[in-house]
Parts: structure tokens; sequence; C-alpha cells
């Protein structure tokens, strides 16, 4: 392998790794700014039911909805 060849295999790989850094940074910022309550009715979110609850990801931020809110949200579209 040249040293032109490895030059650039390393400007591949350490520009992957700051575009890595940098989504990493963005999800780490995403889960800090996560509301800690329902959107919906304002009920507190509870680790213990964390399989029940629904997360919905915008360009605007996170929604948080209970399995309450959740159900009701399913009924009203049927």
């Amino acid at each position: 392998m040249s040293k032109l060849a490895r030059k650039i295999k390393r400007q591949r790989l350490l520009a992957m790794r700051k575009d890595t850094k940098k989504r990493l940074r963005h999800v780490e910022e995403s889960l800090n700014n996560m509301p800690s309550e329902c959107s919906s009715c304002g009920k507190q979110f509870n680790n213990e039911e964390a399989d029940s609850w629904i997360i919905k990801m915008t360009m605007d931020g996170a929604t948080l909805n209970c399995p309450e809110c959740v159900e009701a949200l399913n009924a009203s579209e049927d």
C-alpha cells in the first residue's frame, strides 16, 4: 500500500469518526431533552411501565404519551 492510499484511508476513517461523534451528540441531546411527563395529560413517567409508554420523535422534539392517552387516541381513530 502506498503512502497516498494510507493517507486517504486514514482521512476517511477520521471523517467517519467525526460524523459518528456528531450523531451520538445529537442523540444524547435528544434524550436529555425528553419530557418526563405525558404530553397529553401530564401524568409523570414511571420507569416500571416504560414498555407501555409511546415516544414520538419529531423535528420539534419528543412527545411522550402514557398508556391511557394512547388507548384514547386509538379509540378515537376507529
